[in-house]
Order: structure tokens, then sequence, then C-alpha cells
């Protein structure tokens, strides 16, 4: 009796479980680009390093942008000086103002104007000319590993579409199950996968389930979020459906 008992459970459990092989991808992946041209000044990386979002992985020569900043930035301050000293003098005048003539205060008014309008052109050019310079580095958009890299130092970017690198997200990785398609109306987002990976049992929760059919394999694929499992890893185990 008991081991009839065993039986059924057995097959009652093997009737909810869902055999599935899986591919260990990113989650995200990316051709990476600038949208500046130029010469390429310094790497950063290399294939195969981690990197973090925002780390400047590759910087073109912008030694002549650099010169317009710091021109820019002169005079900036040459502007603000003398919006200062008009505004101190201005000031110290019109303590005086019944004894001067109207014309000797426009001219006052005049330069601090003057350097009103100087000031906020130096500003936007400086602002120009430091965009300018972060377009030539480029950034890494998330953490990751580089698994690409198309360029070499002294090498030129001719244009936004060329790619530099390609940049896979890293420790966010996604296992990419494959299941026979006669199961496509039995599994669900939200079932649990069991599976295990280098001798560890781990479960995880489907996040996606591909809508079609593979017509060469007849599989289904669908989609488990993970971290901290090396992208190429591959491995099996059971959707357990209708929990």
């Amino acid at each position: 009796m008991k081991k009839l008992l065993f039986l059924l459970i057995s097959l009652n459990l093997f009737a909810d479980s869902v055999y599935a092989s899986f591919d260990v991808v990113a989650q995200k992946s990316a051709k990476l680009s600038l949208q500046s041209f130029g010469i390429v000044n310094k790497i950063n990386t290399d294939i195969g390093k981690k990197v973090k979002k925002n780390d400047i992985l590759l910087e073109l020569d912008s030694s002549i942008e650099q010169i317009g900043l710091d021109d820019a930035n002169v005079q900036q301050k040459l502007a603000n000086e003398a919006l200062v000293l008009a505004n101190t003098t201005l000031k110290r005048y019109e303590q005086v103002k019944s004894v001067l003539n109207e014309q000797t205060i426009d001219e006052i008014n005049f330069k601090k104007n003057e350097a009103e309008q100087k000031l906020k052109s130096a500003k936007i050019s400086s602002k120009k000319y430091e965009t300018l310079i972060n377009q030539k580095k480029l950034k890494a958009p998330f953490d990751g590993v580089i698994t690409a890299k198309y360029i070499e130092v002294g090498e030129g970017v001719a244009s936004p579409v060329q790619p530099l690198f390609v940049l896979d997200s890293y420790p966010e990785v996604k296992l990419l199950l494959s299941f026979d398609e006669k199961y496509s109306d039995l599994v669900k987002v939200g079932d649990i996968y069991e599976y295990s990976i280098n001798g560890l049992k781990m479960k995880g929760v489907i996040s996606k389930v591909y809508p079609n059919i593979d017509g060469k394999t007849r599989k289904i694929y669908a989609e488990v979020l993970a971290n901290d499992i090396q992208i190429g890893s591959f491995g099996d185990g059971y959707i357990i459906t209708g929990e």
C-alpha cells in the first residue's frame, strides 16, 4: 500500500514538472559607440574586464577642445572681475549722483550690462567645451563585462554607428530556458524553476515566456533572472507548474 501511494505521488509530481535545459546569458548586451569623431587617445579596459556603470572605457583626443575650455574660463574670470568693478563703481557714484551728469551714470550702467553679457557668453562657452570634452569619453551604461573590443589606441572613430566595445551585464544575468512545445499551455510566468549548477541546487522564478515556437527545434523559450553565474554556463532542471 505504501509503495502504491509513493508511486502515485511520484507520478503526480512528474505530471506537474516540465524538464527544461538552459544557457546563461546577459540580461543586457550593448554595442557601445561614440557620437563624437576623433583619434583614440586612451583605452582603460579590455576583453574580459569587469566595469562599473559610468566607468570611462575610452577617450578620444580632446586637446583642441581643452584649449577652447581654458580660454572660455579665462574670459569668464575677466568678465566676472569687470562686473564686480562696474557694480562697485556704480554703487559709489550713486551716492554722489546729484553732482554727476546723466551721461556718466549711463556709461557706468553700460559697462555693467556689457560685463554681464560677456560673463553670460563665457559661461555658455565653457559649458559648450565641457560638453564636447565629455562627449569624447565613452562611459559604461551599466555594470558588466567587456566581451568584445574593436578599437586600439591611435585608431580613428569616424562614425557614431561604429561599434567600439560589446558590454554584457554582470553580475545580472538570466537563464534562457528551452522546453518541449507540448508544454506551451502549461508553463506560465511566475512558475518556479529548480536547477543545479556546479553542484549547487538553486531555484528561480520564470519572468518571461516567449510566445513563439522555434521552427527548427520545436522548442519554446523562457527566462529566469539570476545573479553571479558565469555567462556561457549551461545546465538543466524542472519547471514546477501550477504553484
